[in-house]
């Protein structure tokens, strides 16, 4: 039985297995110094020099790796280099395409499995929302040169107030150069994260609504409060229940519900202090980790989100 099926039919874990995922954020200073950012970022810790312990429990785990850092530094890179050296497995890796190209770093290309660079919105906007006039060339460069190299980037969207209006112009963008879209609704229902403005709960539903138009694309909806809200609508759909979630294909746009019960126990994060974090427990100030506060942390998201889940189904 699927951990997916288990939060349907029970609600509840039982058992940690190891995680299919492992995500990697050892660059978590973030050179935009985002307020908005749902990465954390731990800027007051120090980041760990050796990672040779993680790497080992990785490939023991024969987990897959994705680095989302967001901004490659040489730390990163060896941890990338090291990884598949152990492993022999390619990554996937989230970048805001700064650094990607870095004449330093151009050896990971043949590394990278999967390449997402983050976009959000046409260049006024994107650069509005990183608070970075520029950015939006930049990422833009990158991914011309990533495909100038052979490899097939996706641009991961943050959708918000900031970028909607003007998101049809985005979308046509993408389409003209033929690059693939995973875009997720800014976290939260009202008011702002930061500098970050807030879908309220009537701009949520059109501007869900919008996005199941114009180009194929993922829509990733991450939060419990998000899905609330869109209930009406996604009882609609006919859904597929997955190991890692719930899918639905409207049109040419697949909808993809994670739980974040489902990432706390098959994902760990692993921070700048070099301890293994669930991935939706990093704010655990310091505590250590054991199986039976993964699993504590993830039934505490799944009683939450049972009932969700169930009403999907019905």
């Amino acid at each position: 039985m699927t951990y997916t099926t288990d939060l349907l039919e029970k609600g509840y874990f039982s058992e940690v297995s190891d995680p299919a995922l492992v995500i990697v954020s050892i660059e978590s200073a973030c050179n935009l110094e985002c307020l908005h950012c749902y990465w954390e970022h731990g800027l007051t810790k120090s980041p760990e020099r050796d990672w040779s312990k993680q790497l080992n429990a990785i490939a023991r785990w024969g987990s897959d790796l994705l680095f989302a850092g967001r901004i490659l530094s040489p730390q990163g890179a060896k941890l990338i280099r090291d990884f598949y050296n152990l492993t022999g497995k390619k990554i996937g890796i989230i970048d805001n395409g700064y650094t990607i190209l870095d004449p330093r770093y151009r050896d990971l290309l043949d590394i990278y499995d999967e390449v997402n660079v983050s976009i959000d919105g046409v260049a006024a906007d994107h650069d509005r929302q990183r608070g970075k006039v520029g950015s939006s060339r930049d990422a833009w460069r990158a991914i011309h040169v990533l495909k100038e190299a052979g490899l097939d980037p996706i641009v991961s969207s943050c959708v918000s107030p900031i970028n909607i209006d003007r998101w049809s112009e985005f979308e046509a963008e993408l389409y003209q150069y033929d690059v693939p879209l995973s875009c997720t609704p800014v976290l939260g229902i009202g008011g702002n994260i930061g500098r970050m403005p807030v879908f309220s709960s009537k701009e949520l539903i059109k501007a869900f609504e919008f996005l199941l138009a114009g180009v194929p694309k993922l829509i990733n909806l991450l939060d419990p409060k998000h899905m609330q809200v869109l209930l009406p609508l996604l009882k609609e759909f006919e859904w597929q229940i997955e190991d890692d979630g719930y899918t639905a294909v409207v049109n040419s746009v697949l909808v993809k519900y994670r739980p974040y019960s489902l990432s706390t126990i098959r994902e760990l994060n692993l921070q700048w202090d070099g301890e293994f974090y669930p991935f939706m427990d990093v704010l655990s100030g310091g505590k250590p980790v054991t199986k039976d506060r993964v699993l504590d942390t993830a039934n505490s998201f799944a009683r939450m989100e049972h009932s969700l889940v169930r009403t999907l189904f019905e």
